[in-house]
């Protein structure tokens, strides 16, 4: 079980869904395809809930029944066929992983420049703009270039290298939709590269409703006083 929980762990803090601060209620159906060397080794779907600023709730319904909570000091990770659970609690404030993957999309620099990252130069193609950041002087042995890709009226891509100059990942934002006045992206594929193996992960998304009543066993979500539960401290 241990090793399942560490495996969604790491899916979700890679969860490229974006969603506004202004939003105080989400939920929105998804669909993760993740292939390697252009072979399907994992496909996971279910229902996303952004239930306020510091607190987002999955239930997962393919492969497995789960449901994971993300909140400032904790993450829930629960098994209801097998009335299990694995709880980690954080000694500081945990980031949430669309949370802040949505402040980075809502800037035009992808919040390169509050990191300390300096725009180098720009420039255009197939009408594309196409912005080159290099890093703060004192990381550049650690990090390389990004480039964040712009169109007439969206983000299109981001490309990150290495300090060598080497193509490390690439993410698109493919397809959009609108919904009470706010882009949503529905269609996002992350590609990277790392030891001569090339990941793709796709995530798919749809009917988003935005500032709608969540039911209340999912905004106050507890595990059940009979599930086996493993405490990890981090």
């Amino acid at each position: 079980m241990f090793l399942r929980f560490f495996y969604f762990l790491i899916l979700f803090f890679n969860f490229p869904f974006l969603f506004s601060t202004e939003i105080n209620f989400v939920e929105i159906f998804f669909r993760k395809i993740v292939r390697e060397n252009e072979k399907e080794i994992d496909k996971v779907e279910g229902i996303l809930y952004f239930t306020g600023e510091e607190r987002i709730f999955v239930r997962v319904t393919k492969p497995i029944n789960q449901i994971v909570v993300f909140a400032k000091f904790t993450n829930i990770f629960y098994y209801p066929d097998e009335k299990s659970a694995v709880i980690i609690t954080y000694s500081k404030p945990n980031i949430l992983p669309m949370k802040m993957q949505f402040d980075i999309f809502a800037r035009d620099d992808m919040g390169l420049g509050e990191a300390g990252y300096k725009l180098e130069n720009s420039y255009k193609s197939n009408n594309i703009l196409v912005g080159v950041w290099v890093p703060p002087e004192k990381y550049k042995r650690e990090l390389g270039k990004v480039e964040i890709g712009h169109g007439k009226k969206n983000i299109l891509f981001n490309r990150v290298f290495s300090p060598k100059g080497e193509l490390l990942i690439v993410t698109e934002f493919i397809e959009f939709t609108e919904v009470k006045g706010r882009k949503i992206p529905l269609h996002i594929k992350t590609t990277s590269f790392y030891d001569k193996k090339k990941r793709e992960e796709e995530m798919i998304y749809s009917l988003p409703k935005i500032d709608i009543k969540i039911a209340d066993e999912i905004l106050n979500f507890e595990i059940p006083s009979d599930a086996k539960i493993k405490t990890v401290e981090w």
